[in-house]
């Protein structure tokens, strides 16, 4: 199977019931850092426009949602929406989902996080587990919003890549 197969064969068995907890969208955003962390305008036509940049055991917080790295940018965009990049050995990331339906958990080398499209990209030996499923590729990405995990298994990083799904039998789902 070719690149594209995989892909689409991925989108079709996976639209999971995976929704982040839909409240966490409303709270604020805390970043921390245990080095030096700058905070300045994107461009001089926008001032109020910020892009926040922190080094050494970065943390991110929103509501349930929490992000662990070494090195984190986070821009605001002109729509009020955020993209966030976080950089680590591993980035690590977990988030309660809605219903009372656990957890997700995530890791990678590199996790980008873009609010107006509710989409976690993470890459680098990426790895994403619920209690559903469990899936490690080259590349994950996770919508939130329409509940699609997109897995890439071979990249130009990684040309002998490979997809891995493990899907939890039903009843182990529903006894936890």
């Amino acid at each position: 199977m070719n690149l594209l197969t995989n892909s689409l064969v991925i989108l079709m068995i996976l639209p999971m019931a995976v929704h982040a907890e839909k409240a966490d969208r409303e709270k604020d955003i805390t970043i921390g850092s245990v080095k030096d962390c700058l905070v300045r305008p994107i461009d001089k036509k926008t001032p109020d426009l910020k892009q926040y940049s922190c080094e050494k055991d970065v943390s991110i917080q929103q509501g349930t949602m929490e992000a662990h790295g070494d090195k984190l940018v986070a821009e605001q965009q002109a729509e009020g929406q955020q993209r966030i990049s976080l950089d680590g050995v591993p980035v690590s990331f977990k988030q309660k989902l809605d219903d009372d339906r656990g957890w997700i958990n995530a890791k990678g080398s590199k996790l980008v996080f873009e609010t107006d499209s509710h989409t976690a990209h993470i890459a680098g030996g990426a790895w994403i587990k619920t209690d559903s499923h469990e899936i490690t590729a080259s590349r994950v990405s996770y919508n939130s919003e329409t509940e699609e995990v997109h897995a890439v298994g071979e990249t130009a990083d990684n040309p002998r890549g490979r997809v891995h799904i493990e899907i939890k039998p039903r009843a182990t789902q529903v006894s936890k």
